[in-house]
């Protein structure tokens, strides 16, 4: 057997038990960490994940250039009386338009956690399945962000814009109801949790303009 033969199957032998050894060391740790995970308790998981979670932004000179710039273009419809009521629908349509913008991205939000579970499950420990786990937590990581910054916007226009709005215009439409919160919305909520076979039997119309509204049954052109 020649020199560089020896040396080649010596090296083989070492790279063998070098990978050995890392095989047994993750085998260590991932035993360690389950022993780990089974004596946390609830609290201190709670503790540990409010932690990662997005603090609420506090920056004092944003807030007052936003309402500055909104207010601006409010002001841009008070040349004439008849401009009060524009001028009040303004102050609670951008309003709610940065509640709808905060749903929104909650709504996504929910189904990234639900595709990250189902990724949990179907996770071999291998470079494809773990790399679509880290993709789906940068996802998540940019949603809360933007949650974050949206549900910001809607409290400085909720509690500081709009009621500028109303001084300026002199039209109060009331307190701000969200939309969680308005009788319709209930009872479109109301009429989801009603949705089940008997009522897609007994009144089939009703069944498909709830869910399609929804958007859990999406109903074809010709019947729209």
């Amino acid at each position: 057997m020649t020199t560089s033969k020896v040396n080649s199957l010596s090296r083989l032998r070492e790279l063998n038990l070098e990978l050995t050894d890392i095989l047994a060391k993750r085998e260590r740790e991932k035993a360690e960490n389950e022993q780990f995970n089974q004596s946390i308790t609830t609290e201190e998981l709670d503790a540990i994940a409010k932690q990662f979670l997005p603090k609420q932004p506090t920056d004092k000179a944003f807030e007052a250039e936003f309402c500055k710039r909104l207010l601006g273009l409010v002001n841009m419809f008070g040349d004439d009386q008849n401009d009060a009521i524009i001028q009040a629908k303004l102050g609670d349509q951008i309003t709610r338009m940065f509640e709808k913008m905060r749903d929104n991205v909650e709504s996504t939000g929910a189904d990234l956690k639900r595709q990250r579970k189902r990724l949990e499950r179907q996770n071999v420990d291998i470079e494809i399945t773990l790399n679509q786990i880290e993709d789906c937590d940068k996802q998540l990581e940019k949603i809360r962000y933007q949650w974050t910054m949206l549900n910001w916007c809607f409290k400085i226009c909720r509690d500081s814009f709009r009621p500028q709005v109303k001084g300026i215009s002199g039209i109060d439409f009331g307190k701000y109801e969200s939309l969680k919160d308005m009788p319709k919305v209930r009872q479109k909520i109301q009429q989801k949790k009603r949705l089940n076979l008997d009522l897609a039997i007994n009144d089939k119309d009703l069944f498909l303009d709830i869910s399609n509204q929804e958007g859990i049954v999406e109903m074809p052109e010709d019947l729209q």
